[in-house]
């Protein structure tokens, strides 16, 4: 009977979050070992308990018409804009970026999952509307103990240098490459090795400047630090932050000498940046560009703060020894609620705000002569997140310096889900040599090129993002009562069925404001509609996902994103899950 109060209580008292829009490994829960930096909300192992068998292609695109021989995509776009299906995904498990070898041929880097050397490198030929994948690495290529397999790693990253060689970022290593080699196994070379990958934010973006000077992100292995912050030995700094050497949510700087050699020492080039995913070099204002991916879940200690608004991604300007704040702080300077002790005042306040959880995962200068005259100079940004102010492709306003500023410019935007066709979720974004761009879709599995006609327009972005529409969660209020007042009453009751706990338990806790709007990521689950969501999830197909999911698999992005308060609430979780399986196979 005291079960059955304590979930009443819950019903009457449901608390929300915002997901987690950063690239992050699982939380696994079966037999997990805690790593150094992590919260107590954060676990992160690496245990293979169940196998994943992706689909070969993602969803399926609607086609709207012809975008430079290719079929184009029904988003809407700056006038005289396209966005042309390059390759539908087969093939395909989670590709991440390109690097142009050629204006219609690309090498592409596949992570296949989460797990470990599960990846892939292709070389990807496209000419007329018709493209050809070819696999150049892969588990295959190398033997257990081969130091080169780290090439497939989580490979997230790949960029030609103007060495006219390949680079390839996995989680753990810096390596080069010569995709066109008859054997190209053989040509690969390891600069950089045991980079830190603990944690909830893994895989590696990088730049170079003229000075062969190499700048890695190093994501956090947390969310926020909560441990030091609130843990039974409470702190007034962040280990995972400060430290020089081990430290995480930095950004290190290595030194290549003329002969391609790279120095093992490096110097902790940035603090306090959660997750560095977007970077690039500006070599015409010789400074680094990045893009932040924020922190999540900030209402879990102030309730009063809207997590559909806060905390705002960033573009910063990083120069050498700032310091940008994270996990003490947000936005301008304010304190995290987990961290209100620190004094917030003297670290580095963002250079310009993007939308909250918009979550940019790449950043590119635009070099080229197709687009407008316009674009020549400015920042672009692919947004990943699926919240209203996301999934979208971005340029900037420049002020008087020539930096990025203002309210983004959107140039690909209602890229939203239209029956079989998900949101948009752009992870990389790479210029050909004719001036067209290749968009990497990762949750599609998709390659696309953005193209531009001067007959079909003006090429003017447009100035959208400030008013998207934004997800309405609660269209109905007396439905939602009575829902909340129906559950309630079979709670009560006592014996309630497995799917009615976990509703309570998990779902109208934390999981119904991400999984509520119609652009849910998955599949939408309703506040207090045990009922209807059980009915969603089997149509779906979605039950044993769901269970991987809230139990930690490796493989399967963790639900609820920022974890659960203990293991008791886990553990609950995940057995109601299995129950529930059980009963309806």
């Amino acid at each position: 009977m005291k079960k059955h109060i304590l979930l009443a209580s819950i019903l009457l008292s449901a608390c929300s979050h915002q997901p987690i829009q950063t690239d992050h490994a699982p939380n696994v829960v079966l037999d997990f070992k805690e790593s150094k930096w992590m919260d107590q909300e954060d676990y992160v192992s690496y245990v293979n308990f169940f196998s994943r068998k992706p689909s070969n292609a993602g969803s399926v695109y609607k086609i709207i018409g012809d975008c430079d021989s290719f079929p184009s995509v029904d988003v809407k776009t700056a006038p005289g804009f396209c966005l042309g299906l390059v390759h539908d995904g087969t093939g395909l498990r989670k590709p991440r970026s390109a690097a142009a070898v050629t204006s219609d041929q690309i090498v592409l880097t596949d992570m296949g999952s989460w797990n470990p050397y599960d990846g892939k490198i292709f070389l990807l030929d496209f000419n007329n509307g018709t493209s050809q994948l070819r696999e150049i690495l892969s588990s295959k290529s190398f033997g257990l103990k081969d130091p080169r397999r780290e090439i497939i790693n989580r490979p997230h990253q790949v960029s030609k240098h103007t060495d006219g060689k390949f680079y390839v970022a996995s989680s753990t290593s810096l390596l080069r490459f010569d995709p066109l080699a008859a054997k190209p196994a053989d040509t690969i070379e390891i600069l950089i090795q045991n980079l830190p990958a603990e944690g909830l934010h893994p895989l590696k973006s990088f730049a170079f400047d003229e000075a062969n000077n190499i700048y890695i992100n190093v994501g956090s292995a947390s969310n926020v630090c909560h441990k030091n912050a609130m843990g039974a030995v409470k702190k007034k700094y962040c280990d995972e932050a400060e430290d020089a050497k081990i430290g995480q949510g930095q950004i290190r700087v290595y030194k290549m000498g003329t002969n391609g050699v790279v120095s093992p020492n490096f110097e902790v080039f940035a603090k306090g940046l959660r997750n560095s995913m977007a970077m690039v070099w500006d070599s015409e204002r010789r400074v680094l560009l990045q893009g932040e991916n924020s922190r999540d879940a900030i209402n879990k200690y102030a309730p009063s703060l809207n997590t559909n608004s806060f905390p705002h991604d960033e573009i910063n300007v990083v120069e050498k020894a700032k310091h940008f704040g994270w996990p003490y702080c947000y936005d301008n300077n304010l304190n995290s609620p987990e961290w209100k002790a620190v004094n917030c005042s003297g670290y580095t306040k963002p250079h310009m705000f993007l939308p909250a959880h918009s979550a940019p995962l790449a950043l590119a200068i635009y070099q080229g002569d197709l687009f407008p005259e316009w674009y020549k100079g400015r920042t672009m940004a692919a947004l990943h997140g699926y919240e209203a102010k996301g999934h979208r492709i971005v340029a900037f306003k420049r002020n008087d310096k020539g930096l990025p500023t203002g309210i983004p410019q959107s140039i690909v935007y209602g890229w939203d889900t239209k029956g079989e066709q998900k949101y948009g979720s752009p992870s990389g974004l790479t210029e050909l040599p004719d001036g067209s761009m290749i968009i990497i879709e990762d949750m599609n599995k998709k390659v696309l090129r953005l193209h531009y006609d001067s007959a079909q327009g003006s090429g003017k972005p447009v100035e959208e993002i400030e008013t998207a529409p934004v997800i309405t969660q609660n269209p109905n209020a007396s439905d939602e009562e009575s829902r909340r007042l129906r559950l309630l009453k079979k709670i009560q009751a006592g014996d309630a069925p497995p799917f009615t706990l976990f509703q309570a338990k998990v779902i109208d806790k934390t999981c119904y404001i991400c999984h509520g709007g119609e652009n849910a990521p998955g599949i939408q689950l309703v506040r207090y509609d045990d009922e209807g969501n059980e009915a969603r999830v089997k149509k779906a197909g979605k039950g044993r996902e769901m269970y991987s999911m809230v139990s930690g698999v490796q493989g399967f992005p963790q639900m609820p994103p920022q974890g659960f308060d203990n293991d008791a609430e886990r553990l609950e979780a995940s057995n109601l899950l299995k129950l529930w399986l059980e009963r309806n196979p």
